[in-house]
């Protein structure tokens, strides 16, 4: 079983949401987030990369990063930038690249089920990252991104989904990099509860991204317990699942300058003990298949 809850968004208002809009904080270094933040005070990177408001010569982790990114969220739920919704909901996001679409749930999972692998992981990961994490979370008291998941093909699923979509939704806009993103807010209590039945159905789902989120997520709940804090909103984190059949994996390339000790010949040896090796291009993309470029060949 998957055990997923509503909640009460914080969400940007609607005439402002594509001010608001912002890449993931993971993406840009700080003049990268800079340059994105020029002449627009409502965009969120003043939340997830509070450092382009300070200094260059404050550190990313130092406490008065946290502490800009905290002063920046009040100000926009102070100046009505971002409003909660009024009742606990799920949220139907679709995006659309290059005319294909993918449809996902906003939900809150559980970190509890994280730590006991039916939510599952995939990466290790840093310490220092999570750390930056757990701090961030702790200083905004609220989650500022989310955890990619992947749920298995659900018929429930699907058709929660169709009814979801059917009405305008309630944010439309196309970013600068040509990906539409659409929402959907769904409040009503039968259809929640479909929603809900459908995820407890499933059995496990899949981080696809958003590890050390995940991670941290788990450590605040962690401390909130041995804290006896009774708010059932400190167990969760905030994610967006995705059907399998959705799911678009694009190309994950990597380049390696140093093979160390090796040199091409004796590091294709090394592969071929783990892998099949053979030369020439792969006709299509094949599961469990990669291509590797050593030596001019």
């Amino acid at each position: 079983m998957a055990t997923i809850f509503p909640f009460k968004a914080l969400r940007p208002r609607p005439d402002l949401v594509e001010q608001v809009a912002a890449v993931p904080y993971d993406v840009v270094n700080r003049s990268e987030a800079r340059a994105l933040a020029e002449g627009n005070p409502h965009t969120f990177l003043h939340v997830t990369k509070p450092e382009i408001d300070l200094a260059d010569d404050v550190g990313l982790y130092d406490d008065a990063v946290y502490a800009q990114g905290a002063s920046a969220l009040k100000k926009m739920i102070d100046d009505g930038v971002m409003v909660q919704d009024e009742k606990d909901s799920l949220y139907a996001y679709a995006l659309t690249m290059n005319g294909r679409t993918q449809t996902g749930f906003v939900l809150c999972a559980c970190t509890d089920e994280y730590d006991q692998n039916i939510v599952r992981k995939h990466e290790f990961t840093r310490p220092d990252k999570e750390d930056d994490r757990v701090r961030n979370i702790e200083a905004l008291g609220a989650q500022s991104g989310t955890v990619f998941l992947v749920h298995r093909q659900s018929e429930i699923l699907a058709a929660a989904m169709k009814q979801a979509t059917a009405d305008t939704p309630a944010v439309d806009f196309v970013a600068a990099d040509g990906i539409r993103h659409q929402l959907w807010v769904i409040a009503e209590d039968n259809e929640i509860a479909q929603i809900v039945k459908g995820f407890d159905a499933l059995g496990p789902i899949y981080i696809a991204d958003g590890h050390h989120r995940s991670a941290a997520a788990s450590r605040v709940a962690k401390s909130s317990r041995d804290a006896n804090n009774d708010n059932p909103e400190t167990q969760r984190f905030l994610a967006v699942s995705f059907p399998e059949d959705e799911m678009l994996i694009m190309d994950y390339n990597r380049v390696v300058k140093d093979l160390g000790d090796y040199d091409a010949a004796s590091f294709l040896n090394k592969v071929s003990e783990i892998f099949t090796v053979t030369p020439g291009r792969l006709d299509a993309s094949k599961k469990h298949h990669f291509e590797m470029y050593l030596g001019d060949t």
